[in-house]
């Protein structure tokens, strides 16, 4: 019972080994998007190469671009206040540029200062309140290019509880 299990162990192996394979695959270099990830594809004498990551690609006048989403953080002791912004990466040079800015929750965050001058900013490493009086939130969700154009969806959500006082 144990001789064809290990023969065909065996086969599979030997199967394995460089140089059973076949002929290479052709030269090819590619960039394959699916949903909000995308793949770097490279093929060659040297075998295939697959490069993955969670971006969205978008392509204006010839140059491809990543697009990606950061969070933009405005909050305080007592309220959190949380926005996005989405940038464009060229991807030969490196550079990003913001192209979208969330007004709505700069627009909160600066009432929020001016209605509690005494309240200070959070650092980048502090806890968020568990009960904020403020909490206000976006998200921002790139869907699909049209040409130059880009939809989008974005939502915002405020909840201000209780007074002061």
């Amino acid at each position: 019972m144990r001789r064809p299990i290990l023969a065909a162990s065996l086969i599979v192996i030997a199967a394995c080994r460089p140089g059973a394979r076949g002929p290479a695959p052709p030269r090819a270099e590619f960039i394959l998007e699916a949903g909000d990830s995308s793949f770097w594809v490279r093929s060659g004498p040297d075998g295939l190469r697959v490069r993955g990551a969670p971006m969205r690609l978008a392509r204006l006048d010839g140059a491809f671009y990543e697009l990606y989403v950061a969070d933009d953080d405005h909050s305080y002791s007592d309220a959190i206040i949380s926005g996005q912004r989405l940038y464009r990466r060229d991807l030969r040079q490196g550079d990003s540029v913001a192209i979208f800015e969330d007004t709505t929750i700069a627009s909160i965050a600066d009432w929020y200062r001016r209605e509690h001058p005494g309240d200070v900013p959070l650092g980048p490493d502090e806890d968020l309140p568990e009960e904020p009086h403020v909490n206000a939130s976006s998200e921002l969700v790139p869907l699909a290019q049209f040409g130059r154009f880009l939809s989008a969806r974005y939502t915002v959500d405020l909840e201000v509880n209780g007074s002061e006082e």
